[in-house]
């Protein structure tokens, strides 16, 4: 087997081992959840998950989270950060809300994990996590105060237009999580556009 081969099959082996953690840390929680029980959802011996992460269980946990936050990132620059300046407000609004929704809450089990686990997850990882959202926060800024030079929006504070927009975002992250709400009650497109209306209302002049 050719060192490429061997390193590409390193990094699946890894990935999979990320991957039960996350569906185990949801489930039963990271104290509950034992390296064995990980190492057995991949088929493999007990020594795996240090063959690939000496640091054992929490650095897994820390890899886990990573992994995911990369994954939103990548999202919020592909789809997100590249919306046309040039839409109206309103427009804006259903696709940027829209897709941060989509972003945030395409995998309930790792907002479960980061809830649950947050004394658990390291200084660095919570400031890469911060840096991601100070990202998020600083192009809303700059995307609002755009709409209030342009005469769309009164003359209100950015940062509370900003504060409102996550936490609706983050609402319905933690509701999908959390409870069959949007299974049962109405769709994750009629709360944008619930939330967007609402928006608007108080925004608009």
């Amino acid at each position: 087997m050719s060192n490429k081969s061997r390193s590409e099959k390193g990094n699946n082996r890894r990935d999979d081992l990320i991957a039960a953690a996350k569906k185990l840390f949801a489930q039963q929680g990271y104290h509950a959840t034992s390296t064995r029980s990980i190492n057995t959802a991949v088929g493999a011996s007990d020594g795996l998950l240090y063959h690939y992460l000496p640091g054992g269980k929490k650095e897994l946990l820390l890899a886990v989270v990573e992994h995911e936050v990369a994954i939103r990132y990548e999202f919020f620059q592909t789809h997100i950060k590249n919306i046309d300046e040039g839409l109206p407000l309103k427009e804006f609004l259903d696709i940027a809300l829209g897709k941060a929704m989509e972003n945030l809450a395409r995998d309930a089990d790792i907002f479960v994990i980061i809830m649950r686990e947050s004394t658990e997850i390291s200084a660095e990882t919570t400031e890469l996590i911060s840096k991601v959202f100070a990202e998020v926060g600083a192009f809303l800024v700059k995307r609002f105060e755009m709409y209030i030079r342009l005469g769309a929006v009164k003359e209100l504070n950015v940062y509370g237009m900003v504060h409102q927009f996550i936490s609706a975002v983050q609402s319905y992250a933690m509701l999908k999580a959390a409870t069959n709400l949007f299974n049962e009650r109405y769709s994750s497109v009629e709360y944008r556009d619930f939330v967007v209306s609402h928006m608007l209302k108080c925004w608009e002049k």
